[in-house]
């Protein structure tokens, strides 16, 4: 064990350090929870699983992305085929009316 209460800036040093950690992993947990929470959304749609949320997600990139895109857009993520895209289609655009 070292004694950094006699060194002022040591003691500052490995402080910011400990800080910036804390920092670092709180961020990383909120988008963890946040990439779930977008992929929970998507699962909601029959047809659509946790693959194919992830799969829209990358393709897409936002839920905004997906909720504006089109029938044939939707199709052409890997995994999605014409029939779910038009559930997934459907659904964004009865929740807008």
């Amino acid at each position: 064990e070292i004694a950094i209460n006699s060194r002022r800036q040591v003691f500052t040093l490995v402080s910011e350090i400990q800080n910036e950690v804390h920092r670092f992993s709180i961020a990383y947990h909120h988008k963890k929870h946040e990439k779930r929470g977008l992929s929970l959304s998507l699962t909601e749609r029959d047809g659509v699983g946790e693959k194919r949320a992830t799969a829209l997600l990358k393709y897409f990139k936002t839920i905004t992305s997906i909720r504006n895109a089109d029938v044939a857009e939707l199709s052409k993520v890997p995994g999605i085929t014409s029939s779910v895209a038009q559930k997934i289609y459907d659904y964004y655009n009865a929740k807008d009316q």
